[in-house]
């Protein structure tokens, strides 16, 4: 399974980055090892190098020279703070957070739109790499950088996607490749694996959900003149529910009851969190602004005459 999954991300990824490393990689990895042993004796367990640093103006990505003496100084550091510690265990690998470390961001200081595209090339080598040696959260870190600096970029979607999926997370692996996907709507590949996953899923919910247990969210969109002509998207978890017009009513029937970000998306994003209820239901209201549309939780229906029976929307997570 995990070679055909590695084996389906190829057909998006081209080849000159997918099983590219550059030199300077290649040296900071080793240089990385032998600072973190150096002077350690034998016994000294070399450790998995972090993701090598983007080279500095000094520096040539194509110089393995200067990625080992990078990594052989980084590597030396890391020994010294790891002996100055009081918990003096040897190196270990965590298990996977999957938290979005905002601090990392390799492309911060370059200067040069071509520079930023041949960082991001790297990054997705990168990242594949780590999925391919399971070091999942190292690959979610590389991906999350990558979208904070190309919002847009379907194949850190897909790699991400992956990520999640490979680790076992299929909910986010989802969310992921459905974000890709809508990106790239035309690829069959694709939608078949987000078919095939979804059902995967849903099997397994299936199994922990009664369908007899479940609340409703509603969200209405009352009738105004104001940005009448605009749909907005409604977002449950990141993942499109629905688009509702001016005198529009969602209403959305929710088995899994987890934690729920409802997200309104126009002009602008407008986002709430609520944890649902059994047998509860929940009303929120959107309505336009100059700036795009806001969402406030309401604690009553809205009024059948400010709404457009032709607009009403009846949805759910799960159709049993």
């Amino acid at each position: 399974m995990k070679q055909t999954t590695l084996l389906f991300i190829s057909l998006f990824l081209s080849a000159n980055f997918l099983f590219a490393q550059t030199n300077f990689n290649n040296g900071f990895e080793k240089g990385y090892q032998n600072g973190y042993c150096q002077d350690q004796g034998i016994g000294c367990i070399k450790p998995n190098p972090p993701i090598a640093p983007i080279p500095t103006v000094n520096e040539s990505s194509s110089s393995y020279q200067d990625g080992y003496n990078r990594g052989f100084k980084m590597g030396m550091n890391a020994q010294k703070s790891s002996s100055n510690s009081s918990n003096r265990t040897r190196y270990q690998t965590s298990k996977p957070t999957f938290i979005e470390d905002k601090m990392y961001n390799p492309y911060d200081n370059l200067e040069t739109a071509m520079a930023l595209a041949n960082a991001i090339r790297e990054s997705k080598a990168r990242a594949m790499e780590h999925l391919k040696n399971e070091e999942y959260q190292e690959s979610a870190n590389i991906c999350f950088a990558g979208l904070r600096a190309r919002p847009n970029d379907y194949e850190f979607m897909m790699i991400l996607g992956q990520t999640y999926r490979m680790y076992g997370d299929k909910k986010n692996a989802l969310l992921w490749l459905r974000k890709s996907k809508r990106l790239k709507p035309n690829d069959d590949n694709l939608t078949q694996l987000i078919s095939s996953l979804y059902a995967e899923y849903t099997t397994e919910i299936k199994k922990s959900i009664n369908e007899n247990e479940f609340a409703i969210i509603n969200v209405y969109r009352p009738k105004k003149m104001m940005g009448s002509m605009l749909p907005v998207d409604v977002l449950i978890d990141g993942e499109l529910v629905a688009k509702i017009h001016s005198g529009g009513h969602l209403q959305y029937k929710v088995y899994d009851l987890t934690p729920k970000k409802i997200t309104i998306k126009s002009a602008g994003i407008a986002t709430l969190n609520i944890v649902p209820k059994k047998d509860k239901t929940y009303y929120f209201e959107t309505n336009p602004k100059f700036s795009g549309f806001t969402l406030e939780q309401i604690t009553s229906p809205v009024p059948e005459k400010k709404l457009k029976k032709k607009k009403y929307v009846r949805k759910a997570d799960f159709i049993f």
